[in-house]
C-alpha cells in the first residue's frame, strides 16, 4: 500500500492520529532535553543559545514527504527523519558547534545513534547553512517495548537563520522563479557565511582584550587550570577531571613544558577536524 492509493494516503492519516499522544510526548521531551542544554550552559559569554521553537510535522507535510521518498503509507511516520523537529538559534557559528556537542551528550543514546549533518561546512545547492543533530527519542513502555520516534534539531547562527527565514518567504515558496534568482539567494548566502567568519574573529580578539589577566592561568607552564581554560575558552564549558589527567599525563609524556599557543592550536583543530 503506497500513498498514491486512497487507501494508503488514509493509512498515513490514521497513524497519524493514532500516534498524536505519543508525539505531544516527544515533543515535550525535546523541548526539556533542549532547555536543559541551555540551562546548564557555564558561560553564556562562551555558549549564547536560545530555542526558538518545538514542532510535529503536520500531516500534509508528511504526506508530501512520503509521496517524494516513495514511502509506504506504514513507512511514513518512521522514516520522516524530522517528525519531531526543533530549531535552536546561536549567536554564532562557533556557540552552534558548541550547542551541538552538548547537545549529543544529553541525549540518551542507548537505543539510537545520534547523526549530525554539517551543512555550515558543506551547504546544500541553495545556499542553506546549519546543522542538524539527528536521533530517536524513545516514549515505549519499558525495555522490552520501544517506541522510537525520530527527530531533528536544526542549529543555526543568528545569520544562517536569517537566511533561512528569507530564502523560506521567498525562494522556497516559490518553485517557478528564474534561477538567477536563486543564485542571488545563494550570493547572499555566501556573503552572510563571511559575516559570520568576521563577527567569530571580533569575538574572539574582543575576548582576548578584555578578559581580566587574574582570571587567566599563567599559560607559560603545564598545569591542570591552565588546560581546564583553554577547554573552557574552546568548547564552553569545564572539562572533566580526568580528560585533565589524562591530557597532563601526555603532556609529561611529550615533555611539553609550556601552554604558549595551546588555545590558537586547539582552535584551529576544532574547525579543521569533524567532530560528529
Amino acid at each position: 500500500m503506497t500513498w498514491t492509493d486512497a487507501s494508503g494516503t488514509a493509512g498515513i492519516r490514521e497513524d497519524y492520529e493514532d500516534r498524536a499522544p505519543a508525539l505531544d510526548r516527544v515533543a515535550d521531551r525535546l523541548r526539556s532535553i533542549l532547555e536543559s542544554v541551555v540551562a546548564t550552559i557555564e558561560s553564556k559569554t562562551l555558549v549564547r543559545a536560545e530555542v526558538r521553537r518545538v514542532r510535529i510535522k503536520k500531516l500534509s507535510s508528511v504526506k508530501r514527504k512520503a509521496e517524494s521518498g516513495g514511502w509506504k503509507a506504514d513507512q511514513a511516520l518512521s522514516h520522516c527523519s524530522d517528525l519531531i523537529g526543533g530549531r535552536v538559534v546561536c549567536n554564532n557559528v562557533e556557540d552552534a558547534q558548541r550547542f551541538a556537542e552538548l547537545l549529543k551528550e544529553k541525549l540518551p543514546s542507548i537505543w539510537s545513534e545520534v547523526d549530525v549533518q554539517d551543512y555550515t561546512k558543506e551547504p546544500n545547492e541553495g545556499g542553506y547553512r546549519a546543522l542538524h543533530v539527528n536521533f530517536r527519542l524513545d516514549v515505549g513502555d519499558g525495555v522490552f517495548r520501544r517506541d522510537l520516534v525520530p527527530c531533528e534539531v536544526q542549529i543555526r547562527s543568528l545569520l544562517q537563520d536569517a537566511w533561512a527565514e528569507l530564502s523560506h518567504d521567498d525562494i522556497y515558496k516559490q518553485p517557478d522563479l528564474p534561477e538567477d534568482l536563486r543564485a542571488r539567494a545563494k550570493d547572499l548566502s555566501e556573503v552572510l557565511a563571511a559575516a559570520d567568519r568576521i563577527a567569530s574573529d571580533i569575538r574572539s580578539r574582543v575576548m582576548r582584550e578584555t578578559e581580566s589577566q587574574e582570571h587567566r592561568p599563567d599559560m607559560d607552564q603545564v598545569s591542570a587550570a591552565g588546560l581546564a581554560f583553554g577547554f573552557r575558552e574552546v568548547f564552553g564549558r569545564s572539562p572533566p577531571d580526568y580528560a585533565v589527567r589524562r591530557a597532563l599525563n601526555l603532556c609529561d609524556r611529550l615533555q611539553i613544558e609550556s601552554l604558549e599557543g595551546f588555545l590558537e592550536v586547539l582552535s584551529i583543530h576544532v574547525w579543521s577536524q569533524r567532530f560528529f
